[in-house]
């Protein structure tokens, strides 16, 4: 379960938008205009362009999550 910490953190934005009022969660954070979530280790070390939401690391993995990996 998220535990929400704080709106209009100035620490983070929105790669997507450029939004600086997001919701801050303890491991990433919310852009509530893209309805996107972001992962703070992420936005920390990565430019704003190589940011992957939470969304599309899933649809990523799910790629790969069903088939063997040496076939």
């Amino acid at each position: 379960m998220k535990s929400f910490l704080n709106v209009s953190n100035k620490k983070f934005h929105c790669p997507r938008c450029g939004n600086i009022n997001i919701v801050e969660y303890d491991k990433s954070v919310e852009c509530p205009l893209c309805s996107k979530e972001f992962s703070k280790e992420d936005l920390e070390h990565l430019n704003d362009e190589d940011v992957l939401s939470l969304e599309e690391k899933k649809a990523f993995l799910d790629i790969f999550g069903d088939k063997d990996i040496y076939d």
